[in-house]
């Protein structure tokens, strides 16, 4: 019987069969079906027949995500047949091995595409788009050589040992962002020479603040006075989606703190064993942030009741003399130099929600103040009474009501944190706020001792059930114009 009396029906569940009998990589199979001749291409073409690869590309992809976010009149047959098309020729270029050493790197935008694409596929991630990244494209080895090797087309190796700093571009800041994804803490003990250099190199990243901002938005900056301009436009589901990746420094840290912390297993990798798949929407915050245009809901780029619980983890310091001197203008020789101090801490944290009313007095959130007291204005009094928390700000007649997360319905417009906790240098107290542009946490640090000074912790949660609270400590004597001396931290919830 030929082929050509098929039924339709029974013709794609030919095809189906051979496009998927491998999970991972394109569906090399079906060519031999389609070159059989012209009418049976013609019923399996693409432009004939996207409804079929729409199917396969549910079959190799994780696209549910997606429809949530982009709508379901965005993520069509046609768009999912050209995606398809797309990626896998993405993946092949990784899994050529071709960009990742110097020399090789193509010098038009062709990199930054690749990223992109890899960088997104992780933030819509559930488990299909991760093993096609990881098993067929080999992108693990991939990101490391770019990054570690002396070779490596980042030129991150390069700059550090000729005495520079690489550039914190956005093409650099999708490539941590792979490493973290992509990180397996134990394998770099097999190698101490491997240790050494990607320690080294991540060390550099995560302490040097003066270089490497934490935010896209100045972190003394409560909202951004006009959208930022994306760092990227790339071609997502057919159509153009701007996107500006966190910066660097938050995957620099939490790459350092993962390789040096390895027994601990704290931050928790992506990668972890421990984690058996990706929950649904893992990394909503961060697809906010980086499609973000300034003006989100908190709940954009925030996990709402994210921080609530216990958090254990623990805060990093190096030589102050060391960092003075880096601050001062010296090589990145002298930071790498020094020794990293390292104290456990325990965090017992409440999250209160302001919820929008009819009411325009009683929806307004507190005034924004001083970024070195987490926006704080000066002179508020926060009680804590049942499930509320009562704001009296400064020069206001009537309180503020804030309920506790999940306690209350209804539109969340701002949030505050409150907490104790305790490490090696005594008890203290947490208050902080959530930045609503783009979920930045900023909590004041106020030992019960005053010894022990005021201190800010700055950073984003960063995956939801999984997520790492990361970033970095500041002093508050230095002004905000002023680069003070600052250190890195890392919290898990507790397990």
């Amino acid at each position: 019987m030929s082929l050509d009396l098929v039924p339709q029906e029974i013709l794609e569940h030919i095809a189906f069969f051979l496009s998927t009998d491998e999970i991972c990589g394109p569906p090399a199979h079906l060519v031999s079906l389609l070159l059989t001749n012209r009418k049976i291409n013609a019923r399996l073409s693409t432009r004939d027949n996207p409804h079929f690869y729409a199917v396969v590309f549910a079959h190799k992809f994780d696209y549910r995500t997606a429809k949530a976010r982009l709508g379901e009149e965005r993520i069509d047959s046609e768009a999912l047949t050209e995606e398809l098309k797309r990626r896998f020729t993405v993946l092949k270029r990784f899994r050529s091995k071709k960009d990742c050493l110097a020399g090789t790197a193509p010098s038009d935008g062709c990199l930054d595409e690749l990223l992109a694409t890899a960088y997104l596929m992780m933030l819509e991630d559930e488990g299909r788009n991760k093993m096609q990244l990881l098993f067929y494209s080999e992108m693990d080895q991939w990101i490391k050589d770019y990054i570690l090797h002396k070779d490596g087309a980042s030129l991150t190796r390069q700059r550090l040992e000729n005495g520079g700093y690489p550039l914190p571009t956005t093409r650099a800041s999708l490539a941590m962002w792979l490493f973290w994804f992509f990180i397996r803490p134990d394998e770099y003990a097999r190698s101490r020479e491997t240790l050494d250099t990607s320690v080294t190199v991540f060390k550099t990243l995560s302490f040097s603040a003066h270089l490497y901002n934490l935010t896209n938005t100045p972190w003394h900056e409560h909202s951004p006075d006009k959208p930022s301009k994306p760092g990227i436009i790339v071609t997502w589901y057919s159509q153009p989606l701007p996107i500006t990746p966190p910066p660097l420094a938050i995957p620099a840290i939490l790459s350092f703190l993962a390789l040096v912390n390895r027994r601990k297993a704290l931050p928790i990798a992506p990668s972890d064993s421990t984690i058996s798949s990706t929950p649904l929407d893992e990394w909503r915050a961060e697809w906010g942030r980086a499609v973000s245009s300034g003006t989100n809901e908190i709940s954009d780029c925030f996990n709402l009741g994210s921080t609530e619980g216990v958090w254990e983890g623990f805060f990093t310091y190096t030589e102050f003399t060391a960092y003075a001197a880096m601050l001062g203008g010296g090589s990145p020789q002298q930071l790498q130099n020094s020794m990293i101090g390292r104290h456990q801490q325990t965090w017992k944290l409440a999250e209160w929600h302001l919820i929008e009313s009819d009411e325009p007095e009683q929806s307004e959130p507190l005034p924004w103040g001083d970024p070195l007291r987490s926006y704080f204005p000066a002179g508020v009094k926060l009680t804590i009474s049942d499930n509320s928390l009562v704001v009296q700000g400064p020069g206001s007649d009537e309180p503020l009501l804030y309920h506790k997360a999940g306690s209350t319905k209804g539109k969340v417009v701002d949030v505050i944190i409150t907490g104790e906790g305790h490490s090696a240098w005594g008890q203290f107290g947490l208050t902080g706020r959530v930045r609503p542009c783009d979920g930045f946490v900023s909590l004041s640090k106020d030992y019960v001792d005053d010894d022990r000074g005021k201190w800010l912790y700055r950073g984003y949660l960063v995956g939801n059930k999984h997520g790492n609270f990361v970033g970095r400590w500041r002093d508050t004597l230095s002004a905000v114009s002023y680069h003070g001396y600052e250190g890195c931290f890392a919290m898990g919830r507790r397990r």
